[in-house]
């Protein structure tokens, strides 16, 4: 067997061909990473781009959405608030009914107040609210009763009374407060 002599220089071609070959495949797969990564960075920033926007465009929709239910619901809140805050009027109003009622000797056997409705004066809308009631008592107490009732009542009005039998009548009331609108 001839063994192969290479002399210094050989050896030396011969390694450093190797490494330039090995530092060129190296360079080579460097470079494909490099390239790979710039693609898949670009592909990523493209993509959030279009997430960015679809997210934009929903939550557009459900800020319009959101804003129309607000706009519902407040809606529907004054419809409802507006007849309570008159019914609790109408409650101060019957409070003060049935304390003048007590100081005049009267008994109330019955009051009955149906749901406030809107009714235009001019150019005010007013919430009227009606109120009847019964009464028992003598004749003059009654009728000194009416008096101090009207002089009492600023928001009300005394649309009728009416006798029935000997000591009661009916009393009908109308209570006028601002909408506020």
């Amino acid at each position: 067997m001839k063994v192969l002599q290479l002399n210094r220089k050989s050896l030396f071609i011969i390694a450093a061909s190797v490494l330039i070959i090995a530092l060129a495949g190296v360079g080579i797969v460097s470079f494909e990473r490099v390239y790979e990564k710039t693609r898949l960075n670009r592909q990523l920033a493209a993509t959030q781009s279009r997430l960015d926007g679809v997210r934009l465009e929903l939550l557009a929709a459900k800020q319009t959405e959101l804003e129309e239910q607000l706009s519902q619901a407040t809606a529907q809140f004054e419809s409802v608030r507006a007849p309570f805050s008159e019914s609790a009027r109408s409650t101060t109003t019957i409070s003060t009914f049935l304390e003048i009622a007590k100081t005049h000797g009267l008994e109330v056997t019955e009051i009955k107040s149906p749901s406030p409705v809107a009714e235009k004066l001019g150019e005010s809308t007013f919430w009227v609210v009606p109120l009847t009631a019964r009464v028992k008592g003598d004749t003059p107490h009654l009728v000194s009763f009416l008096f101090e009732l009207n002089n009492s009542l600023e928001t009300a009005v005394i649309k009728s009374m009416t006798t029935i039998g000997d000591n009661s009548a009916e009393i009908e009331l109308v209570v006028y407060t601002s909408r506020g609108d």
